[in-house]
């Protein structure tokens, strides 16, 4: 409560600021109150679409919403005026990996990977999807590849661990 009344009243002197309003999103939505939290995503992404959390948290809770028309909608529209966006891209496959397309998915997050071959969170989403479609080699790959980024990223271990097991490695699984 205490959070939320100082970033109501740093939203009440600064009104366009966006990671007052993120930030603020961000505690609503911990604490269940998703359609205010949706108020202030949308709001931060207004003011600052080249924030990249902006445009994620709106599109993470939209996909907790199940929301996904509108989620689609927005990273398209972003898309068609810039079709090399990275955080656009990224959260498009996200978005259609949960709608369990990863097929489509695998597009998005290839396109992703070949502008910004960095970043841990997207190679273990890779590997999910390549898992998803039985390329389980591939998707190791991509896990070894997340923790090679990132050697604590837990999620990245756990993932890699059951595609060993589905492939009956039970030793690395």
């Amino acid at each position: 409560q205490a959070a939320v009344a100082s970033y109501q009243r740093a939203l009440q002197l600064a009104p366009d600021n966006a990671a007052a309003h993120s930030n603020l999103g961000l505690i609503y939505q911990s604490s269940g109150k998703r359609e205010d939290a949706l108020r202030h995503f949308l709001r931060a992404y207004e003011l600052a679409p080249d924030l990249p959390e902006a445009l994620n948290n709106l599109v993470l809770l939209w996909i907790e919403l199940e929301q996904y028309d509108a989620a689609l909608a927005r990273l398209n529209q972003i898309l068609l005026a810039r079709p090399d966006a990275y955080d656009a891209l990224k959260c498009m496959g996200y978005t259609l990996q949960k709608m369990h397309c990863p097929d489509k998915a695998l597009e998005y997050y290839e396109r992703a990977r070949r502008r910004r071959d960095s970043d841990a969170e997207l190679f273990n989403n890779l590997g999910i999807v390549l898992q998803d479609l039985g390329r389980l080699d591939e998707a190791i790959a991509s896990y070894d590849r997340a923790l090679a980024l990132k050697p604590d990223f837990e999620l990245a271990l756990w993932h890699r661990s059951l595609a060993y097991l589905l492939q009956h490695d039970f030793a690395r699984g």
